[in-house]
């Protein structure tokens, strides 16, 4: 590592896959190369006290790495970075990352000790953004506070502890107009609170092509004994999906909540293709029967809107 961090190195990716080995410690004179990429797994980050960010790096990629700062090295400051991803990362509760350049932000099962967005919030061109827990948030992050800074989203990402906004606002105080594409991870369409925050983000969202829902396994089986007109029908309002184009759910059950979602969609895109639905192995033959007739009464706003309606592999579950 010494001699490499003599000569030039501008990309270091050290990947300490075996989950028996020990985390490996960066050695201090990496911290002062001038690196355009970093990718690290397995890894302790500690810093020396000197340390304030990588001023050229471009794409920083962390899996399993452990942050140790202290306060004089918990500000770290990287004007050019524009790829950010963490994942299983843990002690970053004190980090701060300030990357006004940044156009891909990525947090995935970071624990309890999320990073500190405040910096973030600058980074005004930020275009992809994905937060998935795999635990509940001590403090949940209000979508409200999360998107109000960031107008030019085009993928977003969200896991089910994050689909929060204030109780008052129908709408994200930002328009989402350059967003097209949505992914929902573990959604419950039986929560009203993710209900409230799917429909904030559609009226915030006039342009979105794509929604999709990322689930592996439903709590609920659907229950097809009553007919879906007779339900009550949360409050979708006149609303219309003018560029809205394709729906997938991942573990589709055929709950009452989840085919009044559909029926919305069905009656509210006018320019739909494709509605991929991929039953869960809960669902028996019989039951599956059931959903796919009642999923042909639903009126149409879109002349002739494709409905895959066929088993959930890993296959067919990736991202569209």
């Amino acid at each position: 590592m010494l001699p490499l961090s003599r000569n030039g190195l501008m990309d270091l990716s050290i990947e300490n896959q075996n989950s028996g080995n020990a985390p490996y410690k960066l050695p201090s004179y990496v911290y002062g190369v001038g690196l355009e990429s970093l990718v690290l797994s397995n890894c302790i980050f500690r810093p020396p006290c000197s340390f304030r960010g990588f001023h050229k790096l471009k794409r920083l990629h962390l899996m399993q790495v452990s942050f140790e700062l202290d306060v004089a090295t918990s500000s770290l400051w990287m004007p050019n970075l524009e790829r950010l991803s963490l994942t299983l990362c843990s002690g970053l509760r004190f980090l701060n990352i300030y990357a006004p350049k940044l156009l891909s932000l990525t947090l995935l099962a970071c624990g309890t000790d999320p990073l500190n967005m405040g910096p973030c919030m600058d980074s005004e061109k930020l275009q992809i953004f994905s937060i998935v827990s795999l635990n509940r948030q001590d403090k949940a992050v209000k979508l409200t506070d999360l998107l109000s800074s960031w107008p030019n989203l085009s993928l977003l990402i969200l896991g089910r502890y994050f689909l929060k906004i204030h109780p008052q606002a129908e709408s994200l105080p930002t328009r989402l107009t350059r967003l097209r594409y949505l992914y929902l991870w573990d959604y419950d369409f039986d929560s009203k609170d993710q209900l409230f925050a799917l429909l904030s983000i559609l009226r915030s969202s006039p342009n979105l092509k794509t929604l999709q829902f990322l689930m592996w396994g439903q709590m609920k089986k659907g229950d097809m004994e009553v007919d879906v007109n007779n339900f009550q029908e949360p409050d979708y309002g006149t609303q219309r999906l003018n560029n809205f184009q394709t729906l997938q759910i991942n573990s589709f059950c055929g709950s009452r909540a989840e085919l009044l979602f559909i029926r919305f969609i069905l009656a509210s895109a006018p320019l739909l293709r494709k509605a991929v639905l991929l039953i869960d192995t809960s669902v028996s033959e019989s039951q599956s029967l059931k959903i796919s007739k009642e999923l042909m009464q639903f009126p149409r706003a879109s002349p002739k809107p494709e409905i895959i309606f066929e088993p959930w592999s890993i296959e067919r579950a990736r991202l569209v």
